[in-house]
């Protein structure tokens, strides 16, 4: 799966959730697939990528 390119489906779920960097294979198209569906988002930047966690914070009052 490493070496497959990745799927149309893949590719186009991964633009629609704001994803631009590359996708090299199907295998790393899962990866960031999955960094996705667990609410988090992947940042590019010179080529590098960082994943980004989006959490809301919850706040207890005393």
């Amino acid at each position: 799966m490493d070496r497959q390119r990745a799927s149309e489906q893949q590719i186009a779920w991964l633009r629609r959730m704001g994803y631009d960097g590359p996708i090299d294979s199907k295998a790393h198209a899962s990866a960031l697939i999955d960094i996705y569906t667990r609410g988090h988002r992947v940042i590019t930047a010179g080529g590098l990528m960082v994943e980004q966690v989006t959490r809301l914070a919850r706040l207890s009052s005393p």
